[in-house]
């Protein structure tokens, strides 16, 4: 198993995830469809292994097992159920392999049985009640989930020296049968599990084969590293050579049938809808700054989508209408948008100078700022169309304008280069990109440019996506791959060596001159409030003189006849 343990039961009633910050235990989620499929934390049950003397880290597959029983007569009903009907109710059990051949089943948190085979299994698959194993040996059984018999028994023909990848269950339809899917290395049998001797119905040609699904009785989805493909049956067992009628480039963990519509869970985390009859991607489900962990499909009309918000899971219901209508999905953290939204605080570093309070603040507004779906679907449509009529150095500048647009942000970069994966477009923005940076590496700040580079170098490897081109024609070698795109690998790896080995000297010196300045502005505040201050006390000592000859004018006594000569001069004036 991956380190990351995440699971919804297959009628979203339940969802099974591993905490990050414990070692043995699984969390089930149940899902309300009257709260918009969430679940309040006081419902959360914990499986724990340690408790049942059981290793997490030796769980080798999960599923599921939905028992759907009359409740006419029964008017108990668990928490675990979950109603289908006035007269239905479905109950969960959690069905956990592990290493030497055991199998455990939970209901909620506890057992209800275990199963122990004999040899080692190395594949699970579940439909109704019943469990289906292969084990080392190429045996597959059947088992009722509360039964430790196997009531059916056989072995592995077809594919029996090989090394098997996948084992899965494959629902023809709705209400029809149900067959069995062996994948090898290099082959796909599918087999009929209930006929009375057990035989291969279709064996298909197909390398690295990861999921496959029914489309219908007549159309098998098969999902390769890196290509979705429609292939059409015939009546031979040895379906050679197959008519493929559909193919789409897609790297695929997982894909699940949807109606018209098949749902691709991808490698890097989003989630990809392709309908059978149009020949592009209909739309790419995402989380913004999270991860999406999985899928299930509800019913015709609606998904749910878990995302890791942190280190807990979140539910989204996404419809078709919306799937239809939408070229790209971005699921956001609405609760908490929502709560910044009605505190609308805003916070500000008094420590700092007003003007770089102010030019936080508009960086920030810039950074949030949003634009409608059509204006980002016609930059990208702008930009397929210049790489796609690009002739040489003169279309540079108008790929680096497209490519500098803030209508980009870095989720739609990413999914633009990884929907482009197989266009050739790569290496070209590889090559303008790094040969504008090597340029002039430290006066180059342009941002955008940046991240353009940044998630060319995280998604993908430059030499192995250089290599593609000895399998392109010439035309599309020359137009794609321009033999200087490795040269400019080079010279972006030197010029940023030599940029990177002078980065401390001159953020020392930046440091120290910053340190001078700052200094010399402490000692100009300190000398103008020296000055303030003397003046202040010099004014003080003059208003002291002024007030102390004032006083000692009044307390003058005058004698023999003498007068002040302002009296005098009064007098004089009144005589006259």
């Amino acid at each position: 198993m991956t380190d990351l343990i995440s699971s919804f039961s297959d009628n979203a009633a339940v969802f099974a995830f591993q905490p990050n910050s414990q070692k043995d235990v699984i969390d089930l989620y149940p899902l309300d469809p009257n709260s918009n499929y969430q679940c309040k934390s006081s419902l959360v049950k914990t499986i724990d292994y340690e408790k049942d003397d059981l290793t997490l880290s030796d769980i080798k597959f999960l599923s599921w097992i939905i028992e759907i029983s009359d409740t006419k007569n029964n008017s108990k009903r668990s928490r675990d159920d979950t109603l289908n009907g006035s007269n239905q109710k479905s109950t969960v059990f959690f069905v956990n392999v592990f290493n030497a051949g055991k199998i455990v089943v939970y209901s909620g948190n506890e057992i209800v049985n275990i199963i122990k085979n004999k040899n080692d299994i190395i594949g699970l698959a579940t439909t109704g009640t019943s469990i289906w194993i292969l084990d080392s040996e190429k045996t597959i059984k059947q088992f009722q989930y509360n039964s430790s018999k196997p009531l059916k028994s056989f072995h592995l023909v077809d594919g029996k020296d090989e090394d098997i990848m996948d084992f899965q269950m494959l629902e023809v339809n709705r209400d029809g049968p149900v067959h069995l899917g062996v994948v090898t290395e290099k082959c796909v049998y599918i087999i009929d599990p209930f006929e009375k001797i057990p035989s291969t119905l279709i064996k298909l040609s197909v390398f690295g084969c990861v999921s496959l699904k029914y489309l219908d009785s007549k159309h098998l989805i098969v999902a390769d590293l890196d290509t979705i493909k429609i292939i059409e049956l015939n009546d031979k067992i040895d379906d050679e050579p197959y008519n493929v009628i559909q193919v789409w480039d897609f790297k695929v963990e997982k894909i699940k049938i949807w109606g018209d519509n098949i749902v691709a869970f991808s490698t890097d985390n989003t989630i990809g809808v392709f309908n059978k009859n149009e020949s592009s991607i209909k739309c790419v489900i995402s989380a913004q700054k999270a991860e999406i962990i999985d899928f299930v499909v509800l019913d015709d009309q609606s998904i749910i989508v878990a995302w890791l918000n942190v280190n807990e899971p979140n539910f989204e219901l996404i419809k078709l209408q919306d799937v239809n209508n939408e070229s790209e999905i971005m699921i956001t953290n609405k609760s908490l948008k929502d709560i910044q939204d009605s505190t609308n605080v805003t916070v500000t570093n008094k420590s700092l100078p007003e003007e770089n309070a102010t030019k936080i603040q508009e960086e920030g507004d810039e950074e949030d700022k949003k634009y409608n779906k059509t204006e980002q679907r016609e930059i990208a449509n702008k930009l397929t169309e210049l790489l796609e009529n690009y002739t040489g150095k003169d279309d540079d500048n108008e790929i680096l304008v497209s490519t500098k647009s803030d209508k980009w942000n870095e989720d739609l970069i990413r999914h633009y280069l990884i929907k482009n994966t197989n266009t050739g477009f790569l290496g070209k923005l590889y090559e303008i990109l790094s040969g504008k940076i090597t340029e002039s590496p430290w006066s180059f700040d342009n941002t955008m440019h940046c991240k353009w580079l940044k998630w060319i170098l995280i998604l993908f490897n430059i030499d192995d996506y250089m290599s593609k081109a000895n399998s392109m024609s010439a035309a599309n070698k020359k137009k794609h791959f321009n033999n200087a795109t490795l040269k400019s690998k080079r010279q972006l790896k030197s010029s940023l060596k030599n940029t990177t080995a002078t980065l401390p000297l001159l953020l020392s010196i930046q440091g120290k001159l910053e340190m001078l300045i700052s200094q010399a502005e402490l000692r100009q505040e300190m000398g103008d409030l020296i000055v303030n201050d003397k003046s202040k006390d010099n004014g003080n000592k003059k208003a002291n003189i002024d007030e102390e000859l004032d006083n000692n004018t009044e307390e003058i006594a005058y004698v023999n006849g003498e007068e002040n000569d302002e009296d005098v001069e009064k007098h004089f004036v009144d005589a006259e």
